[in-house]
């Protein structure tokens, strides 16, 4: 099976373990490098066209209007997945689901067929609706064993994430 790995992620201001601390490379970024190294997968990152605010309030502010309006941010580039059986998709969870511009990327492709592994980092919400939404958007698709990852545990999740994958090759 051909596998991709598609992921957004923030760097800048992110709330982790606590407190507001600025990452170099956002948690869902860093769990996706892993999955890359495990998988061999094609690694997609999710850019928005108009990106949000480094700035963690700033951010937390542009993010939930766009929530709360609906509003899907365009993106910079829409991968072509048609040649993946597997997509491995990550994200933050926003508000107990999925980021907008995670939603315009499902809301822009077709993954009819294809095999979902959802994961997601968080800080205490899990995976909250994200899932369903996921299946919501993206009926014809398998969506499958989802991993919830707690983002002030990611740079210690290389093993939890390697048999993550390796319970999902048995399936």
């Amino acid at each position: 099976m051909k596998t991709a790995i598609v992921y957004y992620s923030r760097r800048g201001g992110n709330w982790f373990d606590g407190k507001v601390v600025q990452l170099e490379v956002g948690n869902t970024e860093l769990l996706s490098s892993y999955l890359k190294e495990v998988t061999g997968g094609d690694l997609f990152s999710l850019q928005m066209k108009h990106p949000y605010s480094d700035d963690y309030d700033i951010c937390v502010n542009e993010a939930k209007e766009d929530q709360i309006n609906h509003v899907l941010p365009e993106l910079r580039e829409i991968p072509d997945l048609s040649i993946y059986d597997e997509i491995y998709l990550g994200y933050p969870i926003f508000w107990e689901d999925l980021p907008q511009p995670v939603i315009s990327f499902l809301s822009s492709v077709d993954l009819s067929g294809k095999r979902i592994y959802p994961f997601s980092t968080h800080e205490g919400s899990g995976l909250g609706a994200s899932v369903s939404h996921i299946k919501e958007l993206q009926p014809q698709a398998e969506v499958l064993s989802p991993l919830p990852f707690p983002g002030s545990l990611v740079k210690k999740g290389y093993n939890r994430m390697k048999n993550w994958v390796e319970k999902n090759q048995k399936q």
